[in-house]
């Protein structure tokens, strides 16, 4: 490659503006040198600007930035790189705040000097490890019509996301697409936000998890789609920790109006209120398909259509883990299709749990509930 600029493109998978598959041989010239940069893809952890499944020496005279993290370049370890100049000069490390009202030439250091998108606070902040950070959302709505947020927002490892408060802070997707996306993420945390109206061609309306085993403490997931599997979260080969978290109201085509489990995926469930989701096939609160083996605890399924919980009749075994929760139908209700095995625990019980305002969206419990 000699003098190639490669800018403003957009994948949904991988390489946003350059794909390597294993086994390719790619050479930059270190003379007539080439441009990277600002190019976007869907599936973050996937190399925005670029991706590489073999080791690559890059020289450029321009990428995106001086130090490429994994949110531009993907494996980041099958890379070297060469770069002169940079599209962003400043990257941060440091813990950054971002506000609808902000402004992306802000610094971002402070409450009072916030940047304005999550995706531009991705691009610029430097974490690993050693230096976990935060990034810090102010109340308001996160939606490409109110700041230009992009969607999916990323969720980045070492790297956690934390609202001022759940109902104040409201990522909406607007229906362009998934609201977002955990890919290779095990060090994050996403803790007081609100997720709506998102929606997926495939799989995850809400949030989509691939080998990723994030905590969500504090959170609410409601009024998103799938085309097919999971209208609120697909969970694929991960395991995310979910305490204190709402998911309602969200529609998959298919399987998993709530959550689908997938492949080995074993979220564990803390006082979570599963209700008013819907599939058109099966499982409207929660599909377990191929080893996934979920567990609830304190839980509650309610109002799911047109099944609380079902395990798929194909594939390896599922199972589930319930304890002191309310699932309408009980133990009875649970369709396993003789493909698992229900763990029904100590405290459980069958009786409405008379939601405040269920069609309202307040999962609150009027006084006397049980």
């Amino acid at each position: 490659l000699e003098n190639v600029i490669i800018t403003n493109n957009f994948a949904y998978s991988r390489g946003g503006g350059l794909y390597c598959a294993e086994n390719s041989s790619l050479s930059f010239s270190a003379i007539n040198r080439c441009d990277i940069y600002s190019n976007n893809v869907e599936n973050r952890g996937s190399g925005a600007d670029i991706y590489s499944g073999s080791t690559i020496s890059v020289i450029l005279d321009t990428f995106t930035v001086i130090n490429p993290t994994d949110y531009h370049a993907s494996p980041l370890n099958n890379f070297t790189f060469d770069i002169l100049n940079a599209v962003i000069n400043e990257q941060i490390d440091a813990d950054l705040y971002v506000s609808p009202d902000g402004d992306n030439d802000n610094d971002g250091l402070t409450v009072q000097t916030p940047l304005k998108t999550i995706q531009h606070a991705n691009s610029i902040i430097l974490a690993d490890s050693n230096n976990p950070r935060t990034i810090y959302l102010a109340n308001g709505v996160y939606s490409p019509s109110t700041n230009g947020e992009f969607f999916p927002v990323d969720v980045i490892d070492y790297v956690s996301l934390v609202g001022e408060s759940e109902a104040g802070v409201v990522l909406d997707a607007e229906g362009v697409n998934r609201v977002m996306n955990c890919f290779g993420v095990n060090n994050a945390t996403l803790n007081n936000l609100t997720l709506t109206c998102g929606s997926a061609d495939y799989r995850g309306g809400g949030l989509y998890f691939f080998e990723s085993n994030p905590s969500l403490e504090n959170v609410t997931i409601s009024d998103n789609s799938a085309a097919e599997f999971g209208g609120g979260i697909y969970c694929k080969v991960s395991n995310p920790n979910l305490t204190n978290v709402t998911i309602s109201n969200n529609l998959a085509g298919y399987c998993g109006g709530g959550i689908y489990c997938d492949n080995n995926s074993n979220p564990s469930l803390l006082n979570v209120t599963i209700s008013n989701n819907s599939a058109s096939d099966d499982g409207g609160g929660i599909y377990c398909c191929d080893s996934s083996e979920p567990s609830l605890e304190n839980c509650i399924l309610w109002d799911n259509l047109p099944q609380e919980i079902v395990f798929a009749d194909y594939f390896d075994d599922n199972s589930v883990a319930i304890s002191y929760s309310d699932i309408q139908g009980g133990e009875a209700g649970i369709v396993t299709n003789n493909n698992g095995t229900v763990y029904w625990l100590s405290g459980n019980i069958d009786t409405d749990p008379l939601f405040v305002d269920a069609e309202g969206g307040d999962y609150h419990f009027l006084a006397g509930s049980p």
